[in-house]
C-alpha cells in the first residue's frame, strides 16, 4: 500500500494503464480467435473481413505499447499464412498430406 501522496497518485495511474492494457490485449486476442474459427469453418470471405479488424486491433495494441512491435508483426504474419492456406483450398492441403505420406 502506498504511503505518500506521490506514490498514491502513481498507483492510480498504473491501475488505469493496467486496465487499458488488459482491454487492448483481450480485444486483439478475441479478434484472432474469431478469424481462426471462421477459417476452420471454411468461411474464407468472412475470415478475410474479420482479419482486417484483427490486424487493426494488433496495430492499435502495438501503438499503445501493450505488445512489442515484433510480436505484432509475428501475429499478423501467422494470420496471413493461415488465411492464404485457407484460400488456396483443400486441393493444396490434400497435396501436402500426400507428400508427407511418401
Amino acid at each position: 500500500m502506498p504511503v505518500n501522496k506521490a506514490n498514491i497518485k502513481s498507483a492510480t495511474g498504473e491501475e488505469g494503464r493496467r486496465l487499458r492494457n488488459r482491454l487492448m490485449r483481450s480485444k486483439y486476442k478475441t479478434s484472432l480467435t474469431k478469424v481462426e474459427g471462421l477459417i476452420d469453418s471454411n468461411k474464407t470471405e468472412l475470415a478475410q473481413q474479420e482479419a482486417v479488424v484483427a490486424v487493426s486491433n494488433i496495430d492499435k495494441a502495438v501503438k499503445k505499447k501493450v505488445i512489442h512491435k515484433n510480436k505484432g508483426a509475428n501475429l499478423k504474419s501467422k494470420l496471413d499464412k493461415k488465411l492464404n492456406k485457407a484460400k488456396s483450398g483443400p486441393a493444396s492441403q490434400k497435396h501436402e498430406t500426400e507428400e508427407g505420406e511418401e
